[in-house]
């Protein structure tokens, strides 16, 4: 893990994330995902998240890759 912010793979390809960066790509309802995989409520979630928790950042970093790849899966089908 890198100081600044948080590598993230795509296609062998890691770049630097920063909290910032991570918080331009969230979207309604992460955060409530979030304090729901992190088992305490979405203000507590994002709070976390925000004082740099890693837990907090690993995950918010599934749910958006997760969420974009469910996205391009499903749109690929319907062309």
């Amino acid at each position: 893990m890198c100081i600044f912010g948080y590598y993230l793979a795509f296609k062998d390809k890691p770049f630097v994330m920063t909290i910032e960066q991570i918080k331009e790509k969230t979207l309604y309802g992460d955060y409530t995902l979030l304090g729901q995989v992190m088992g305490i409520n979405a203000p507590a979630a994002k709070m976390r998240f925000f004082r740099g928790d890693e837990i907090a950042k690993k995950a918010l970093l599934k749910i958006i890759a997760n969420r974009e790849a469910l996205i391009k899966e499903f749109q690929n089908k319907t062309k």
